[in-house]
């Protein structure tokens, strides 16, 4: 008889691929094919087993790797050939599908498995496609990396994990993922958590695309994607959509985001809350038809943006911006470092802002010809910027249009600007508000915004606790501790505790002064 746990950690060890292939017959990793039919079929890939597989007490909870395994390798299959269905064809079948989730622990021990290759677009909804198609909320896949997949499907489509309720921690895949709804390089749709795992991916479909994952409601944290993203609505470097739910913290995208509508460098839409988290690269549409809602890291924000920051191109034709194309959240203590480029509703932070903008500021060059502003091209429905900067180059692409200004292009109706500035030089523009109420808002010199070193001049006002740091929710209390002031030829940077070491310096929240 054979122990298929030697080392008692109640996880039932993988040597070769038809032993992976045989955890579809044991999705509660307890080590028993769950239907007669699958008798055979799972001992054959686990032969001669001791009773309880040999995991302690008899009982098991889920599968280990214990080797490196290759579908295009002869010696990763205990049959000494490779089977040919897995390389080509409609190729691997997801373990998980429908509601006979995978429910168990799938531990990688930090092995690979390379070539993975799916093209089953015809699962349906419910079927998911990727190495698992569907877990459950009590699943728990880590410590394993998959290079060079090649996964086509329809509807929650990932290269790790098609639909994820579990948690995938410590995870990476490489490769190339393609689907419909649901696309991302390392899950399709997650509704668990998602912690510090990575995706080097080429992804595209049609809507809710990600280079990590097309959906989260849950978390994601410590956690990256690279590469190339493309789709047509609600397309994002890390996420398509982050749902009410959701949060990202400590995570990036680095790459670049094409599409038509609703596209972020880091979300395309997010409902949730983004912290300490940022984008670089190039986030553009890629046609003339319907186009709107492009920011640097959120298309649209309905959630809130802390401490968070974007350096990408930001190209499109109407409502871009720098940071979010279209916010009726919260954005603070946050700034865009790349440049924009639009037509109608271009902005350096927002292109169009009907919530709430709290210590941010922008160095990019923006450039448009209606309603276009370096910190946001409209501002309006009750609107309100706040202690806030623009210092980039606002060009106007044709000159006579309207609402063209340093700070904001058009402050429409209950919109509101409170103790905010451009710099009258760098920005090239005399005018702080292109239409509308300039209450709130001043120009001042390069000298004038570099020269305090502290809260005075014309940072005076912004000694005030605007991120309740006391806690006693009293702004006249406490103290603004969001800025660092640098020397008397330095604007204003933000500060950033990003490693949580209690101690918040500006240099650890990017590149904010080129040092």
């Amino acid at each position: 008889m054979i122990d298929y746990d030697i080392d008692n950690d109640g996880l039932i060890e993988i040597r070769h691929l038809e032993q992976l292939d045989a955890l579809r017959h044991d999705r509660f990793g307890a080590g028993i094919h769950e239907e007669l039919v699958n008798v055979e079929i799972y001992r054959s890939a686990y032969p001669r087993a001791e009773s309880g597989m040999g995991c302690p007490f008899g009982i098991c909870d889920g599968y280990e790797l214990m080797r490196d395994l290759d579908f295009r390798a002869r010696n990763s299959y205990a049959s000494g050939s490779v089977n040919s269905k897995w390389i080509g064809g409609v190729g691997w079948l997801p373990i998980g599908i429908g509601e006979e989730k995978f429910s168990a622990k799938f531990n990688g021990n930090g092995y690979t498995i390379t070539n993975l290759y799916i093209s089953r677009d015809g699962l349906g909804d419910t079927g998911s496609a990727g190495l698992f198609g569907r877990t459950s909320e009590s699943s728990e896949v880590s410590n394993v990396r998959l290079l060079d997949v090649d996964v086509l499907g329809n509807k929650s489509v990932g290269g790790l994990v098609g639909f994820s309720g579990g948690t995938v921690r410590a995870a990476y895949v490489s490769g190339a993922v393609s689907g419909i709804f649901g696309v991302g390089g390392l899950i399709g749709d997650s509704f668990g958590k998602i912690m510090d795992s990575s995706a080097n991916v080429t992804v595209s479909g049609e809507d809710k695309i990600g280079g990590l994952s097309g959906t989260s409601v849950g978390l994601v944290a410590d956690s990256f994607a690279m590469g190339k993203v493309s789709g047509q609505r609600l397309v994002g470097g890390l996420l398509g959509i982050s749902g009410d739910s959701g949060m990202i913290v400590g995570s990036y995208f680095t790459g670049s985001v094409a599409g038509v509508s609703v596209l972020g460098g880091l979300a395309g839409r997010n409902d949730g809350e983004i912290m300490t988290s940022y984008s670089l690269g190039r986030v553009s549409s890629n046609t003339g038809d319907d186009q709107g809602a492009i920011g640097g890291l959120a298309g649209i924000n309905y959630g809130s943006i802390i401490s968070s920051y974007s350096v990408m191109q930001v190209r499109g034709i109407e409502q871009v911006g720098g940071l979010v194309g279209f916010n009726n959240g919260s954005i603070m203590s946050s700034y865009f470092a790349g440049s924009v480029s639009g037509l109608f509703l271009v902005g350096g932070l927002t292109a169009s802002n009907n919530g709430i903008i709290r210590a941010a500021y922008t160095t990019g060059d923006v450039s448009g010809e209606g309603v276009v502003g370096g910190l946001s091209g409209g501002n309006s429905d009750e609107g309100v910027i706040i202690t806030s900067y623009a210092v980039g180059r606002v060009i106007e692409r044709r000159v006579g249009r309207d609402r063209v200004a340093a700070l904001v292009g058009g402050n429409f109706e209950e919109g509101r600007i409170v103790d905010s500035y451009w710099d009258t030089q760098s920005t090239r523009q005399r005018r702080g508000v292109g239409e509308g109420s300039s209450s709130g808002a001043a120009g001042a010199t390069t000298a004038q915004m570099q020269r305090p070193t502290g809260y005075t001049g014309v940072y005076s006002a912004w000694k005030v606790d605007i991120d309740n740091a006391d806690g006693d929710f009293d702004p006249s209390t406490g103290r603004d501790d969001l800025w660092d002031f640098g020397t008397s030829s330095q604007y204003p940077a933000l500060l950033v505790d990003f490693d949580g070491d209690g101690v918040a310096t500006w240099q650890e929240f990017g590149d904010q002064r080129g040092n």
